[in-house]
């Protein structure tokens, strides 16, 4: 005959004192490899007068014991089932919320559509009985008066179990039946939120900043009717309208400049033997030959008889396409003969004042941006370790270095020590703004509330023409930090004021994560084991619009960096035990015999009730044609049932496409 004992306690967990005529019989329990101890069903009989003070057991400890004391199965009553006569009264705690939030739609005054977010509103005297049970109510367009209204109905209506009766057709023995769950389920109960280990800023909006671009080049020149900036080698359509670029070594022309307007023009230039010279100012031949040069350009004249008439010319006018008209230079007059070439470059209007001034002088003209940084505030609870950064970042051409993303402390308002940093290879950018993500090593921890900094900036040197571009929001939509742009020289507010969307991420191991959820949300769990750790880090930071048993089991399904399964329970003392699966051949493994029963590795039968969860199994005496036909055997039981009226144990190995297997403990 077999004998469980059944323990009912308070819901403070201290002993509760039961009548003696009140009989408790455990009817059956199932188990899982994932969290442990899932249902069991317990039958209350004896006098009515002591069945009704069952019905008030919702959420009360419950534990079941075999005749030698081992606990089989454990934790909590979850619903109820009061048989009284012909008269059935059902509770749960499945509907149960009291605590609410509601989130809902309505339209800004542009007519777009924003979600919209109430207070949590919550019931202190349900807390205090039951525990925190949350629900987030979504309830569509609405009103912020319409979404309070239905939050606080919704607690007055749910705040408390609601007690279903029914006739049945029948009367039959007065019997409370618990429905009981295992303490893993109650991670159901509430949303897990964890804000720390995220800082973002994501808006974007205007013209992306070009990373690392510069042209050193005595090829320069300044223009002042247009204040066009002049390259004769026509470099110039690389930098792009409303870019800024810092011009240095300049004589007169120093200083940053808006690019107002780019240009798509090629270098272009025409050599014939046709040319010739006239004094003061012209320079001539015969049809349109000149049709590629146009007033107030730039152009190298080389190969002319005299060294008057080479050189660079500002161009004044041209005329029918064959004559053009120079800035006041002297030109000795010349005639056909040589072999004289006329080059023509190109050039950017900026926002500027220039002096003319004519190539000769090594200018350099840097995008301002050839380094960039973003300053950030850390939020959270606690310090967290930085392990990625996201970036909008593309490559413009063919750059052959990479780009560099360093994580820094803040030193007086500009970027300080670099704490730690990533780079990312050309290859791996696009030539669209997409988010890119740098690896960092997890270095550094960043203090809640201090401010730190991301500096940006290429690999290999600059270039005019292969580079990359960041983007920017131009609304300035992160409020707790700013961005910095290098002239060349120091770092300075960019010229048109922007924020750098970014995001930071820290990152944990996995098993810690799970102690976590225990601790903040396991509010019946007395805390957590890691028995063993996942060697495996992902992100922390949680929104709060999942619950916390979805989480763990996300966490736990992400397996160990070894390739082996995350297995949990919450033990008889309701503490959360994490482990990996034990390896094939381990010390724990069971025995089936052919004949139903079970033994462990040492002969010994499984006790009672005991459901072998997550524990290896080898069926002996099999016949070698099953098993060279059949992987039956050994397996790892995934999930068990023990029904104490027959002894059946039902388990159902993992990867199983049955739905379980029946054989008999003992």
């Amino acid at each position: 005959m077999r004998h469980f004992t059944v323990s009912i306690g308070q819901r403070d967990f201290s002993a509760l004192v039961l009548p003696p005529e009140l009989q408790l019989t455990y009817v059956r329990g199932s188990a899982a490899a994932l969290g442990g101890m899932q249902e069991a069903t317990i039958v209350a009989t004896g006098p009515r007068t002591a069945l009704y003070a069952a019905l008030d057991w919702l959420r009360c400890p419950v534990a079941v014991y075999n005749r030698k004391g081992t606990p089989v199965w454990w934790g909590y009553v979850a619903a109820l089932t009061g048989q009284f006569g012909a008269l059935q009264i059902g509770l749960s705690l499945d509907e149960i919320a009291n605590r609410v939030q509601v989130i809902y739609a309505y339209q800004d005054p542009t007519g777009k559509s924003v979600k919209g977010t109430t207070a949590w509103v919550e019931d202190a005297v349900s807390r205090a009985t039951y525990g925190t049970w949350e629900l987030i109510k979504s309830l569509g367009n609405a009103n912020a008066d319409q979404a309070i209204y239905d939050r606080d109905l919704t607690l007055a209506t749910l705040k408390q179990p609601v007690g279903t009766p029914a006739i049945v057709g029948q009367s039959g023995p007065d019997s409370v039946t618990l429905l009981c769950r295992g303490w893993f389920s109650t991670l159901t109960a509430s949303y897990y939120a964890r804000p720390d280990g995220k800082v973002q800023s994501s808006n974007n909006r205007g013209n992306a900043i070009s990373l690392g671009q510069k042209l050193t080049a005595n090829t320069i020149g300044f223009e002042p009717n247009n204040d066009y900036i002049h390259d004769i080698q026509g470099r110039l359509h690389y930098f792009e309208s409303d870019q800024w670029v810092q011009v240095s070594g300049s004589a007169s022309n120093n200083g940053a400049f808006r690019v107002a307007r780019g240009t798509t023009q090629l270098a272009a230039s025409w050599a014939s033997t046709s040319i010739w010279f006239n004094t003061s100012d012209d320079i001539l031949t015969t049809a349109s030959n000149f049709a590629f040069v146009d007033a107030n350009d730039l152009i190298l004249v080389s190969g002319a008889t005299y060294p008057s008439n080479n050189g660079y010319f500002w161009v004044d006018t041209v005329q029918d396409g064959n004559h053009i008209v120079t800035v006041a230079k002297t030109i000795t007059s010349y005639g056909t003969g040589p072999l004289v070439t006329v080059q023509r470059g190109n050039a950017v209007g900026c926002e500027a004042n220039f002096v003319r001034e004519s190539p000769g002088a090594t200018v350099t003209l840097t995008t301002i941006g050839e380094k960039l940084a973003q300053s950030f505030v850390v939020t959270g609870a606690s310090a967290w370790k930085a392990y990625e950064v996201q970036l909008r970042v593309m490559k413009v051409n063919t750059p052959a270095d990479g780009v560099i993303v360093e994580l820094c402390a803040d030193n007086a308002g500009l970027p300080g020590t670099v704490l730690d940093s990533a780079t990312v290879s050309a290859a791996n950018f696009g030539t669209s703004l997409t988010w890119m993500t740098f690896v960092l090593t997890g270095a550094a921890t960043l203090t809640i509330g201090a401010t730190y900094w991301l500096v940006i900036r290429r690999s290999g040197a600059s270039e005019y023409a292969n580079y990359y571009q960041v983007d920017v929001d131009e609304d300035q939509s992160y409020a707790a930090g700013a961005a910095k742009a290098w002239n060349g020289a120091s770092w300075i507010t960019p010229p048109t004021p922007v924020d750098i969307p970014f995001a930071v991420f820290g990152k944990e191991e996995t098993t810690t994560q799970l102690a976590a959820i225990a601790s903040s949300a396991g509010q019946f769990m007395a805390g957590s084991q890691i028995m063993d750790t996942s060697g495996l880090l992902t992100y922390q930071y949680r929104e709060g619009r999942l619950r916390a048993y979805d989480e763990a089991l996300a966490l736990l399904a992400a397996g160990t960096s070894d390739g082996r399964r995350l297995l949990a329970e919450v033990t008889p003392q309701r503490y959360l035990s994490i482990y990996k699966e034990p390896l094939q051949g381990s010390v724990d493994t069971y025995v089936l015999g052919m004949d139903g029963t079970w033994t462990d590795n040492l002969g010994s039968p499984l006790e009672e009730g005991v459901l072998p969860v997550g524990k290896w199994v080898e069926i002996r005496a099999l016949p070698a044609e099953v098993l060279a036909t059949t992987k039956v055997t050994p397996f790892v039981v995934d999930e068990a049932e023990y029904d104490a009226d027959s002894g059946e144990l039902r388990i159902t190995p993992r990867g199983a496409w049955t739905t379980a297997t029946g054989v008999r403990q003992g």
